[in-house]
């Protein structure tokens, strides 16, 4: 006759952690209820596979966007560095989510441990990085100026064609070669002003976005910490159940 559901899982647990021989068919059906998760602790554990699967795809397109970015004009407007720095920030959420999703599937309370370390890590420093970044938004005019004086002629043509401006702070002058020529005829004026706008409605956003990772990274830190205390409170009842079964069959 073949075996239902709860025997084989029976055997399957014996295997595991191989306490029939000591404990008994009883007390390891015992044992083995008592190394269940909770209903509160499987919902969490879903939750963070969820959460984590999410990041893995959102990790997985930042690596796309950057590395087309490295490819386009854009590089040089924003720098190298900064590309390769949002890629490398991609492969690490795409890695980090990778480890959470993986200890949250096989309950492994050291890997989840680990990944609520590096997600708290990562929480101080976004919150930092975004309150720094607010607070230099008023030098918006240093920075482009910087960017400009930086980049070749063919980028700065490039932006001059984008947004109809020739030069940064006079028309003409520190200009891409040729200025770009609108429908009247001529470009309209020059470019700090327009490129400072276009730059603060980007910052504006980049700094709400990096606001709102922060909090959900503070949200998968708390989900974390209350995964391990189910996995530490799972755990507890067993070696609990364990110990009681022993005494009663010694």
């Amino acid at each position: 006759m073949p075996k239902n559901s709860l025997e084989s899982e029976l055997d399957n647990y014996d295997k595991k952690y191989g306490h029939r021989g000591a404990l008994g068919n009883g007390a390891l059906a015992r044992a083995y209820i008592g190394s269940k998760l909770g209903c509160g602790t499987k919902m969490l554990r879903y939750i963070v596979m969820g959460l984590n699967a999410f990041f893995l795809v959102v990790g997985l397109i930042v690596i796309i966007v950057g590395a087309v970015a490295l490819q386009i004009n854009v590089v040089e407007l924003v720098g190298k560095e900064f590309l390769i720095a949002v890629v490398f920030f991609g492969c690490f959420m795409f890695v980090l989510s990778l480890f959470g999703a993986f200890g949250a599937y096989f309950e492994k309370q050291i890997i989840v441990g680990v990944y609520v370390f590096v997600i708290g890590c990562m929480f101080l420093i976004f919150l930092i990085g975004c309150s720094w970044a607010i607070s230099k938004r008023d030098e918006t005019d240093d920075l482009v100026t910087s960017a400009w004086n930086n980049v070749d002629n063919n980028v700065k043509k490039s932006v001059q064609d984008h947004y109809e401006c020739c030069g940064l702070t006079e028309y003409g002058v520190n200009a891409g070669v040729p200025c770009p020529s609108n429908a009247t005829g001529t470009a309209t004026g020059p470019c700090l002003d327009i490129l400072v706008d276009a730059f603060n409605s980007s910052y504006e956003g980049l700094a709400i976005f990096g606001l709102v990772l922060s909090f959900v990274l503070l949200g998968n830190l708390v989900l974390g910490i209350l995964l391990i205390r189910g996995f530490n409170k799972r755990d507890a009842g067993l070696v609990t159940d364990r110990d009681q079964t022993r005494s009663e069959y010694p």
